[in-house]
């Protein structure tokens, strides 16, 4: 249903396994975070990140769970982003071993303005060797947001060596060595030259006077030529 477009259909399914879901905490944690991604995708923050905190309580050791809210937290820009960090650390500490936990992690540090947690949840990732471009991504620019494009790039060529032939990961080459020749060239930029108005004034009180004829002439008045009609030119002083 949500993929042919039908969301209102979906979501009355939805609640309807969740009234007829009984004893079973699996599925009511998965109607609870199908709703909430229904909600995040309309803009509904507050009600979204609700499903999923209910959800939450249904599953507390699944870390999915925890990646999720962390997201509906930083989608919304009236959150207080550290909400998502707090969430992400619950999530690293039930499976430090996922490289895309770590990564939410980092850009979760970055928004609520700890950049020595976002840069070692950045490193901790890379180090997992993350299989997924989409977590590569945010490795990578998480990186390179915090000014590490050396580490960046080593995490890059560690991509390229185990997938050579990965068109995701060869297109995330190409916009990072992209990122970094736009921002060289901007750096390079130099500014505009404004030239100064010339204030610089000569003195004219040595320079000889000549005199000036003033000329007041009476105005003319437009007049037909017609004696050119008879072959006469007309005098000088005839036309006023």
């Amino acid at each position: 249903m949500l993929r042919i477009g039908r969301v209102v259909d979906a979501r009355r399914l939805l609640r309807r396994a969740l009234v007829n879901s009984g004893d079973s905490t699996r599925i009511r944690a998965d109607a609870l975070c199908l709703l909430a991604g229904i909600e995040l995708d309309a803009g509904r923050f507050r009600p979204a990140r609700r499903r999923l905190a209910a959800a939450i309580r249904l599953r507390r050791h699944a870390d999915d769970l925890y990646v999720e809210y962390a997201r509906a937290v930083l989608a919304d820009p009236d959150a207080d982003p550290r909400l998502a960090v707090k969430a992400m650390r619950r999530a690293v500490g039930i499976d430090p071993h996922e490289p895309r936990s770590w990564a939410v992690l980092g850009t979760a540090a970055i928004r609520a303005g700890d950049e020595r947690l976002a840069h070692k949840a950045f490193r901790r990732a890379a180090r997992l060797r993350p299989d997924q471009v989409d977590t590569l991504a945010e490795i990578v620019d998480g990186l390179v947001a915090l000014g590490h494009e050396e580490e960046a790039r080593t995490t890059l060529n560690a991509a390229r060596f185990r997938s050579p032939k990965d068109p995701g990961v060869t297109a995330l080459c190409d916009r990072f060595r992209f990122t970094l020749a736009l921002r060289e060239q901007q750096g390079d930029r130099s500014a505009e030259t404004i030239l100064p108005f010339p204030t610089e004034t000569r003195d004219r009180t040595g320079s000889p006077t000549h005199p000036v004829v003033l000329r007041a002439d009476r105005r003319s008045t437009v007049a037909p030529h017609l004696l050119r009609l008879f072959g006469r030119r007309p005098g000088p002083r005839r036309a006023q």
